[in-house]
């Protein structure tokens, strides 16, 4: 199967050199691509691909200012030639040796996601968001969620294209990708993958700087994949509320409270506002789909 291996780098100078030297010996077979892209860096890593540039079967993209993880994803993929598209960050925690476990998988799915087995490991300060962020969009697909945002995995171009217009520029691609892939009924494969510790650098990650996108990202996803399967919650919650309070004051022969009928009212609003909401985002997730198939044709003829 030829596929096309796309690799952001952004400030990496420490270890990058170490991820060339990989991708020189590493067994590429006909018809595949290695595609690094340089996301505006600011260090020695601009140095460091420019010296690596003769590579065969390797292109390097620039970026001249930092647009952000998932810009440099959509830049590699837009210049990617095969139908399968391999994702790996270049701060030497990937294997690049499970390349092919992950490919091989590309045979039975629509996207192949390396599972760092971290979902179990202990609650830290670090990765609270994390698991928030894990727990609500299990909640909003209705299925279990080994690994999120892994950063290696594989998957068809064509499709990552239906969707490309909800992908963000950030770090967040990852997980937006999975829950459209999942949310549109395609194949999903995890395969475990084992992490090396980052020795040198820095990672870009930060919790309290992302924090707040992380919190943001929640609100997208919810609004994005399935608004309605949180706002019928809080309806419900509120119409019981409002329902037993003025019941109660009912029975006990007091007149019907304003408290309970704004409760009440307030719960029919938010159930309808989450209709309103669930049918949009539907409209929007098939008109991505279908505009960028259209797109697809096009080029294609």
């Amino acid at each position: 199967m030829s596929y096309s291996i796309i690799i952001p780098v952004y400030n990496e100078e420490a270890s990058l050199p170490a991820l060339i030297e990989k991708i020189k010996v590493y067994p590429l077979e006909e018809g595949c691509e290695i595609i690094l892209v340089n996301d505006g860096s600011t260090d020695g890593s601009s140095r460091i691909l420019s010296d690596n540039s003769n590579i065969p079967n390797v292109k390097i993209l620039s970026h001249t200012y930092n647009k952000g993880y998932g810009a440099a994803i959509k830049t590699g993929v837009r210049a990617s030639f095969n139908d399968v598209v391999l994702l790996m960050d270049s701060d030497g925690q990937h294997n690049i040796d499970e390349i092919k476990k992950i490919i091989n998988k590309m045979e039975s799915a629509d996207l192949v996601i390396g599972d760092r087995g971290q979902k179990n490991k202990a609650l830290t300060i670090r990765n609270i968001g994390k698991w928030f962020l894990v727990n609500i969009a299990e909640i909003l697909v209705g299925i279990d969620i080994p690994d999120i945002n892994s950063g290696l995995r594989a998957f068809n171009k064509d499709k990552f294209f239906e969707f490309i217009n909800l992908y963000p520029n950030g770090f967040s691609i990852t997980t937006t990708m999975t829950l459209a892939f999942i949310k549109n009924g395609y194949d999903i494969t995890y395969v475990p993958i084992n992490i090396n510790k980052r020795t040198d650098g820095q990672s870009e990650v930060k919790f309290f700087q992302d924090g707040l996108k992380t919190l943001l990202l929640i609100l997208r996803m919810i609004m994005t994949f399935n608004p309605l399967k949180i706002f019928m919650p809080f309806a419900l919650i509120m119409f019981i509320v409002g329902g037993m309070y003025s019941l109660y004051h009912i029975i006990a022969n007091i007149s019907m409270p304003k408290m309970g009928i704004v409760f009440i009212i307030s719960a029919i609003n938010i159930f309808f506002f989450g209709l309103l909401a669930d049918q949009l985002s539907m409209l929007r997730l098939e008109s991505a789909s279908q505009v960028n198939k259209d797109k697809n044709k096009e080029s294609i003829q």
